[in-house]
């Protein structure tokens, strides 16, 4: 009785090493070796005590699984794994996206004053003509100009809260530049080489709010304010301003040939003043006659001169120009793009709502037309090329213009570049670098 437990115990034994050396079944490795890779993956950079990643371990687990699975197999993962990346770019990027950004924007440009005419020197006889007399030549109407400006633009995604919610960020934008590196009379600095800073703008935009599935056109609302820092919309006593912007864009399929791409924006904008007029305190005594009594009775210069009726209401002095109430944008714009190299052309018009004239008759002039709306249009053409570097860098060069549509004897200007009156400086080439973080 006691030989037939050693006897059981023997056949239990020699079953259980038999059992060891057969091959384990085909679909019961299968998973384990998945199980494995997706453990390599997921603490693929963890690392072990001496230094080495712990990874390596699971290869020979993972190799005999790879033989007896068919090739075909990987295939509708990597499939469903591009799906998942681009449905995580299309809805905000991805949790894993840092959701702070950063734009820097240097550019330089000269405009075409520098093509304004100029006068040589003239000889004028004298005496009869036994001798002359010269007179040098001078610039003329030239203006010699070189204009920098840098701009900043932050932006930042708001994450999504709940599903129904669409994509959405808030951005910045604020610009410091010198509008001439060159003395001239034209400049608009109070002295030369004055830096000079910009409002800060704000915006909330919704991307691809939008998309119409069978031309493949998005449509992009944003809405915008401004924090009136500039000197002047100080000048103007600016408050603030509110606009609505809606584009429109499509792009075509990427051909061997290059990327056609198209917009359409359409914005409206209205500002808010505190004064009626741009305002500057008043120094010197005006009397009933509108004539100055004393301009140094409290023995301060006066910076501003003003009758009676060019007096605001809080005693300061208003300054010439009207303010802009509202206005009205278009831009329509194309490009072309082809690997690292993209050009671009925009044509922008605006309509610009001006505060009434004043109704005082002391005011008033007999070849005033009353009208309370101002047009301009710019037009741009430019070439970029994309530094091929980590982060966005790219270098663009190009020709712009920003004028009124009509000229004093009511021709058309022609929106990309002024060739007939180039004193006036309408028109600039410009190279921009661009640097995105």
């Amino acid at each position: 009785m006691r030989s037939f437990p050693l006897a059981l115990l023997a056949a239990l034994l020699c079953a259980a090493a038999a059992r060891a050396e057969a091959p384990a079944p085909p679909e019961t490795a299968e998973p384990t070796a998945d199980a494995k890779a997706d453990e390599t993956r997921a603490f693929a950079p963890k690392a072990a005590p001496d230094g080495t990643s712990a990874a390596p371990a699971a290869a020979p687990v993972a190799a005999p699984a790879a033989a007896a699975t068919p090739a075909a197999t990987p295939a509708p993962v990597a499939k469903v794994e591009a799906k998942a990346g681009d449905d995580e770019e299309e809805e905000g990027k991805g949790n894993d996206k840092f959701p702070l950004h950063m734009g820097l924007g240097l550019s330089n440009s000269a405009s075409n004053a520098w093509l304004a005419p100029t006068s040589p020197a003239v000889n004028i006889p004298v005496n009869g003509g036994s001798s002359q007399v010269t007179v040098p030549g001078s610039n003329g109407m030239m203006q010699p100009n070189l204009s920098t400006s840098l701009s900043l633009s932050p932006s930042a995604s708001i994450p999504k809260l709940a599903d129904w919610m669409p994509k959405m960020s808030v951005g910045g934008s604020m610009s410091f530049s010198i509008e001439n590196w060159f003395p001239a009379y034209g400049n608009g600095g109070v002295y030369d080489r004055q830096i000079r800073m910009s409002d800060f703008g704000l915006s909330l935009r919704m991307p691809g709010l939008f998309k119409e599935e069978v031309t493949g056109i998005s449509m992009s609302p944003s809405l915008s304010t401004s924090i009136p820092l500039s000197i002047t919309s100080r000048f103007q006593n600016k408050i603030t301003s509110l606009g609505g912007n809606l584009g429109f864009g499509w792009r075509g399929p990427e051909w061997e040939y290059g990327q056609i791409g198209v917009n359409y924006s359409a914005g409206l904008r209205g500002n808010l003043y505190s004064q009626e007029a741009s305002t500057i305190p008043c120094e010197a005594g005006v009397s009933l006659a509108s004539s100055v009594e004393n301009p140094l009775e409290n023995g301060d210069l006066p910076l501003q001169y003003a009758r009676e009726a060019e007096t605001a209401d809080n005693g300061e002095c208003v300054l010439r120009g009207r303010q802009g109430l509202a206005s009205f944008n278009n831009n329509v714009g194309a490009s072309w793009s082809l690997g690292d190299h993209s050009v671009s052309t925009s044509l922008s018009w605006n309509l610009g709502f001006l505060r009434p004239l004043s109704s005082s008759p002391e005011l008033s002039s007999e070849y005033a037309t009353g009208q309370n709306f101002n047009e301009n249009w710019s037009g741009n053409l430019s070439y970029s090329y994309k530094i091929p570097v980590d982060w966005d860098m790219s270098v663009s060069a190009g020709i712009g213009s920003s004028q009124s549509v009509f000229d004093r004897q009511g021709n058309l200007r022609f929106p990309f570049f002024d060739f007939f009156h180039p004193a006036n400086g309408f028109s600039s080439a410009f190279v921009d670098l661009s640097v995105g973080i």
